[in-house]
């Protein structure tokens, strides 16, 4: 507890620390039998999509469930769109281990559908719906009784969306405005369908989005996994999601998203950017409520902070949470300050309500002993990006290594001060105060490689005793208890299992990591090959992150080849020889 006591003091130090909702929103409230959810209108829908991905001749068409109020008054709709709905298929995963010379694709073969069930039921429908609210819960393309075939959040999968969108703006009890959110895939539908423009989506709120695919199975030219998946790419979720009663008629599209996302190089490529929606952040009209785990190591948080910044940058109306938790939904990380937020927001955004949401802070940030900071803007405006050659950093001060891809991230990190093999770390001095880092780190590393894997992975840790969440696969536990957050009916509860942080005491912490192909060295876009008996400098960015080191702390930085949470794993051997004078890292800190 003396640990939580000085983060809280730290965040108080820089930040103003609210523990709670700084603004009291005169929200809508349940309204009497009225909005009744034990009566409320109940109908599944056929939308046609205007897209026939699965090239079969005949228009595509989603499954949409609505419930609504039983009411003759027009209502806004919350559309949750989910490839989830049919459950998972079968489908093996790719090899994350490279035993030849290039990676590989696991086998599949089309299997049997999955049982229409719900996977991951929304939760909008019983707390909204007595609120005034039209709940749609969509299955996208080839999952849970819709057509077509899913696609990564593909042109297709967007377009369906949009159609849903217009549909609803249409109906005789529509108000004609809509919001969009959900967690993880459903969120990046959410966000991707904003940057169409279509009118009637009003506001988006999407949790744990991916902003970039590009960014979740890639980073700078190499095979990037999310964490506890390494070597996966982009059709693997099209076959874990493939749902659909005949999904074999999908074989022809998984087969050219294979060719198209290119697992050997894992350069940039046109497939890739139909999938970036941060970049087009300026085609955005709706108003966007972004939130973001800083301990997400699946959808890591560049994707939530880099889609903030470009949000900005451009003008859209947002919001920022950034939570200590892993790929957890707000509302086991926050609750009833999350219902309340989101409430007020929507209140707001698609009903017009003025209720002082807008007063409610544009940032808010958890720190690891779980109070939350507020902010106006991120990252922090003092954060001065400040390089620092490594020949001036103490440490263990390896000049060179040999990769051991057996090796684990937090192996290769500990005890920075003694040689261990695989990596090369270096130590700033104790900082003597307070030392924000928000931002984007980066590193340029001057060096020789050679061997069989092309990576370099570089690891930013805080040294020095602290309790955080609990570490992957989760800092989340589920309870005995249980508490309701909205109605119930029969088969549809508004209640779950209550969650809790869990904390551990750590002698250090991984705050952020970044990887590259060093045959990407030029660009994204393409290889060049690497010359073992040359020198190169290859620089590239860590994970963007805002984390506070305490005073007397020390912040180091590892440099190694292969980072087995997260790269492909080449054979052993590869060596690198490091020149610590002309190699550097660039934090943006501050100490206000």
């Amino acid at each position: 507890m003396r640990n939580a006591r000085r983060i809280a003091v730290l965040g108080a130090a820089l930040l103003a620390v609210s523990t709670t909702p700084s603004v009291v929103h005169a929200g809508t409230a349940p309204t009497g039998s009225r909005h009744d959810f034990a009566q409320a209108i109940k109908e599944t829908v056929f939308i046609p999509t205007g897209t026939d991905s699965d090239s079969d001749g005949v228009e595509d068409r989603v499954r949409v469930q609505i419930i609504r109020p039983a009411t003759t008054q027009r209502v806004p709709a919350i559309i949750e769109a989910s490839p989830y709905h049919g459950g998972f298929g079968e489908a093996q995963h790719h090899p994350a281990d490279v035993t030849g010379t290039r990676p590989e694709l696991a086998p599949w073969t089309p299997g049997r559908a999955a049982e229409d069930i719900d996977q991951y039921p929304p939760y909008w429908d019983n707390h909204f719906v007595s609120r005034g609210y039209a709940s749609l819960a969509v299955s996208t393309l080839g999952t849970g009784g819709s057509t077509g075939c899913p696609g990564t959040v593909s042109p297709e999968e967007i377009k369906a969306m949009t159609k849903v969108v217009e549909w609803v703006r249409d109906q005789p009890w529509s108000t004609g405005r809509s919001a969009m959110a959900g967690t993880s895939y459903k969120g990046t539908l959410a966000l991707a369908t904003a940057t169409t423009g279509v009118r009637g989506l009003t506001t988006v709120v999407p949790m744990l989005p991916v902003s970039r695919w590009y960014d979740y199975y890639r980073a700078n030219g190499g095979n990037v996994g999310p964490k506890g998946y390494p070597g996966n790419d982009a059709d693997m979720h099209i076959k874990r999601v493939l749902t659909r009663s005949d999904p074999g008629i999908c074989s022809g599209a998984i087969d050219r998203m294979i060719a198209r996302q290119d697992h050997v190089t894992g350069d940039h490529n046109a497939f890739w950017a139909e999938r970036d929606f941060a970049d087009r952040a300026h085609r955005i009209r709706a108003s966007v409520f972004v939130i973001a785990g800083q301990n997400d190591w699946n959808v890591r948080p560049k994707q939530s902070l880099d889609l903030f910044r470009a949000l900005r940058a451009n003008g859209v109306k947002s919001r920022l949470w950034l939570t200590q938790g892993q790929h957890d939904d707000p509302l086991d990380v926050r609750r009833q300050e999350w219902l309340d937020s989101v409430g007020a927001w929507f209140d707001q955004e698609l009903k017009g309500i003025r209720n002082g949401a807008d007063r409610e802070p544009s940032v808010q940030i958890q720190r690891p002993d779980l109070t939350w900071s507020t902010a106006n803007t991120w990252p922090a405006p003092g954060a001065v990006p400040r390089t620092t050659r490594l020949a001036q950093l103490s440490g263990a001060r390896e000049t060179g290594w040999t990769d051991d891809p057996s090796r684990t991230a937090e192996t290769l990190v500990s005890s920075p001060e003694s040689y261990a093999p695989g990596r090369s770390a270096r130590l700033f001095p104790p900082v003597t105060g307070p030392t924000r880092i928000s931002g984007t780190p980066s590193v340029t590393v001057r060096a020789k490689v050679s061997g069989p894997s092309p990576y370099l992975s570089a690891f930013l840790v805080d040294y020095g005793p602290a309790t955080y969440p609990a570490s992957y696969p989760t800092s989340m536990r589920t309870t005995a208890e249980s508490w309701c957050f909205g109605d119930s009916a029969p088969g549809n509860t508004g209640c779950r299992p209550l969650k809790e942080f869990t904390t551990e005491q750590k002698d250090f912490k991984i705050i952020t990591r970044g990887w590259m192909d060093t045959r990407n060295r030029l660009t994204p876009r393409h290889q060049t090959p690497v010359d073992p008996k040359r020198t190169y400098t290859f620089r590239f960015d860590l994970e963007p992150l805002d984390h506070i080191v305490p005073a007397g702390h020390r912040i180091g930085i590892v440099l190694a080849t292969t980072d087995r949470d997260h790269t492909l794993r080449f054979p052993a051997g590869t060596k690198v020889t490091l020149d610590p004078a002309a190699s550097s890292v660039t934090l943006p800190t501050t100490t206000r």
